[in-house]
């Protein structure tokens, strides 16, 4: 939370005033500043307190009086949880371990053309409550029978065109996803292809009021043309336009493109993106507008595959957002979940590169200061923390990082879980790998002991990067 207080100039019995002292109450925590910048800042609020600051003034004969006292009530925001598993439609025989209430659990394989309603929202005994808007999931698909997408929305609607998990036969696919929740707390999981397993893990959910308004999933970006299997734009825009040349970028608009929901002043905006049909291997890096292309990637890919990733973006110049293809021709698909409001607590970044095990022999190009860098593989079944607070632009009192976690080269198949530090390993996944794969999923964590992430290895000892794309305080 920021309090803001004006100031007229003043002399306290005609001496200047040279500093002043901010008192914060519950906890008599204070923080002292000279003349110049006038702010300063106290760190490790509580949501849900109400706390009240005073201003003294301070010159040479003493203390002014008491300038000025303001209430501050925490922003309400975004609620990081313990990933939870809330669905898991595998049976024990089948590798499921059930979830954290035993509902939702051993149903079996969603058919193809089916839908499937999942109680989020109030659900007794879980993490999300019933007044929460929106909800955080990791979600999985395993073992399908045939090719084919999952589209996730609030329920009580129809299913929109969109998808956020595209998945070949026998695939196991793990994607983020940011969901609107229904009237009834629920949401829908739609499934287009053949009968698959599918996993939801709750990782946090926003509160009304937090400036993150989730949408409909409407579609942005389709450059595929109706005989390439294209649908089309909600408005024919970025629509039909061919493959993304390698080395090349798109603009695409989001912010204040008419009829798309996204108002010019969004901060930042929740999107899906899915490459589609590339001519080769490569990445996609996602970025705001009217800057220079970072060292970061979102979403990794083969030749001919279909692999989606979540993505939030700043917003750059124009409202819009860079797409650059690096690799491979391909195509892009961009689906717009939600966006974050100008004063959102949410603060995004530039994609930052935080960790980087691999050496430079390896690929690895380092992160941002040179530190959780070219350490080597992560062991099969070991940690590793990462330190994300008070580290480069994360300020020390960040509750929770959003980031981009990719997996490289491992030497079996497995799946990474990421959770904050100083607590025991969660029964969740976040990337679901096989040998040798390049496989990236978004990831919003919170922030545990010393600033930290952690990350478990469930499987081969394999090469981790992780970008960090903005933070919530």
């Amino acid at each position: 939370s920021q309090v803001s207080i004006g100031w007229q100039a003043a002399l306290s019995g005609g001496s200047p005033i040279t500093s002043y002292t901010a008192t914060l109450n519950p906890g008599n925590r204070t923080c002292t500043w000279t003349i110049g910048p006038l702010s300063c800042t106290i760190s490790g609020l509580t949501n849900g307190t109400t706390y009240t600051v005073t201003v003294h003034a301070h010159s040479a004969i003493g203390d002014g009086p008491e300038s000025a006292a303001a209430t501050v009530t925490p922003w309400p925001g975004y609620h990081p949880t313990v990933p939870t598993r809330y669905l898991d439609t595998r049976t024990p025989a089948q590798g499921g371990g059930g979830t954290f209430d035993g509902n939702s659990s051993g149903t079996g394989p969603v058919p193809a053309g089916d839908t499937i309603t999942v109680p989020i929202a109030g659900r007794a005994g879980g993490v999300v409550p019933a007044d929460a808007v929106a909800v955080v999931l990791n979600v999985t698909v395993a073992g399908s029978s045939s090719n084919g997408y999952l589209t996730v929305y609030e329920s009580g609607v129809s299913a929109p065109l969109a998808s956020n998990l595209n998945f070949a036969a026998g695939q196991i696919v793990p994607n983020m996803v940011i969901s609107k929740v229904g009237a009834d707390g629920a949401i829908t999981i739609k499934n287009v292809g053949g009968n698959t397993q599918i996993l939801v893990d709750v990782v946090g959910w926003f509160e009304a009021g937090s400036q993150y308004t989730p949408v409909l999933p409407t579609r942005f970006v389709d450059t595929r043309t109706p005989a390439q299997g294209g649908g089309g734009t909600f408005d024919g825009g970025n629509s039909g336009t061919g493959p993304i040349p390698a080395g090349q970028t798109i603009t695409v608009p989001i912010g204040g493109r008419a009829g798309g929901g996204v108002p010019a002043d969004a901060k930042a905006v929740a999107l899906n993106v899915t490459v589609a049909g590339a001519s080769a291997g490569g990445y996609l890096t996602v970025y705001e507008a009217g800057v220079a292309a970072p060292l970061a990637s979102n979403i990794n890919f083969g030749p001919g595959q279909i692999v989606p990733n979540m993505v939030i973006s700043k917003l750059g110049t124009g409202g819009a957002i860079t797409i650059k293809v690096v690799g491979a021709n391909t195509q892009v698909l961009v689906d717009v979940v939600g966006w974050f409001g100008s004063t959102s607590p949410y603060a995004p970044m530039v994609p930052t590169r935080y960790l980087d095990t691999r050496t430079l022999a390896q690929g690895g190009g380092g992160t941002f200061d040179s530190a959780a860098g070219g350490n080597g593989p992560v062991l099969a079944g070991t940690t590793i923390k990462v330190k994300v607070a008070d580290r480069g632009q994360v300020p020390p009192f960040a509750q929770a990082v959003a980031l981009n976690v990719t997996v490289a080269g491992s030497t079996g198949g497995g799946y990474l879980t990421v959770y904050e530090a100083g607590v025991s390993p969660p029964l969740a996944s976040n990337l679901n790998f096989a040998p040798g794969q390049i496989v990236a999923n978004m990831v919003i964590a919170k922030i545990g002991t010393n600033g930290e992430i952690e990350i478990k290895n469930v499987g081969g000892n394999t090469q981790i990067i992780v970008d960090v794309v903005g933070w919530f305080p």
